[in-house]
């Protein structure tokens, strides 16, 4: 798995030596885990593959994943992505090295912090801040990457001022979800 710099297309070093052995996707059963399944299982199916990292899906409902995805999984875990004991236990079961969180809201428009939230939760369990419930693991090891369609840091849309305006104010509160992320 090799990541590259949005400047210069380069492998990022401190990705490129690393090679997971297992992957949980937060986030399966949305249009962007599904995908990132797929990519994953190819990449382990090619004779090139240096590593072929087992894969497991998080999702609230298992049941939306079909029996393609469940195939390719070695472990579905249900939960929510914003509880942090949810995220611990699929940590736990699924033993991740590797973290790839692909949350979104579908297609709709309505105010959600779901990217938001979940976030937050992951990055509390990971470095393990939740001082009520100090678990047993140490999830120092684990890397974690998050996947948005909606652009990076400070996308911004870049239409003309008044169609841009337009298509700012009908997804302000996707935009202001995914700044939180």
């Amino acid at each position: 798995i090799v990541l590259t710099s949005n400047t210069t297309n380069q492998p990022t070093k401190a990705i490129m030596s690393f090679y997971p052995e297992s992957i949980l996707v937060i986030g399966a059963s949305g249009r962007s885990g599904v995908h990132l399944i797929h990519a994953i299982d190819d990449y382990n199916s090619k004779p090139i593959a240096t590593s072929r990292p087992q894969i497991s899906a998080f999702c609230r409902d298992p049941s939306k994943l079909d029996e393609d995805i469940k195939s390719k999984c070695t472990k579905i875990v249900q939960g929510n992505a914003r509880n942090e004991a949810d995220l611990k236990r699929a940590l736990d079961e699924s033993k991740a090295d590797l973290v790839i969180m692909c949350i979104g809201n579908g297609d709709s428009t309505s105010k959600n912090d779901i990217r938001t939230a979940s976030a937050r939760a992951l990055s509390n369990v990971l470095r393990n801040e939740n001082k009520q419930e100090q678990s047993s693991s140490s999830y120092s090891h684990v890397k974690a990457v998050v996947i948005s369609s909606m652009g990076a840091g400070g996308s911004q849309i870049k239409i003309g001022f008044g169609m841009g305006r337009m298509i700012e104010f009908i997804l302000r509160n996707a935009l202001k979800d995914h700044d939180g992320q």
